[in-house]
């Protein structure tokens, strides 16, 4: 049995047609009282770098007074 679902009937912050299918490891369908939710598992690659900290020392900031705050 293969069902689609309308555009209107997504509901959530991303589009699902943006992932392929070998990015969606795994479907998660719950029951609620108020109806059925569907939660996805995707498969993505991290290649941002985390630069956050190495930023804040560049400004000048003094991180060790911020910590004792």
């Amino acid at each position: 049995m293969t069902s689609t679902l309308a555009p209107s009937c997504l509901k959530g912050t991303h589009d699902l047609s943006w992932y392929t299918k070998q990015q969606i490891k795994r479907v998660i369908i719950i029951r609620r009282a108020k109806g059925y939710f569907v939660q996805f598992c995707i498969d993505t690659v991290l290649d941002q770098a985390h630069n956050a900290a190495i930023n804040i020392l560049n400004k000048g900031w003094n991180h060790e007074a911020s910590f004792l705050d």
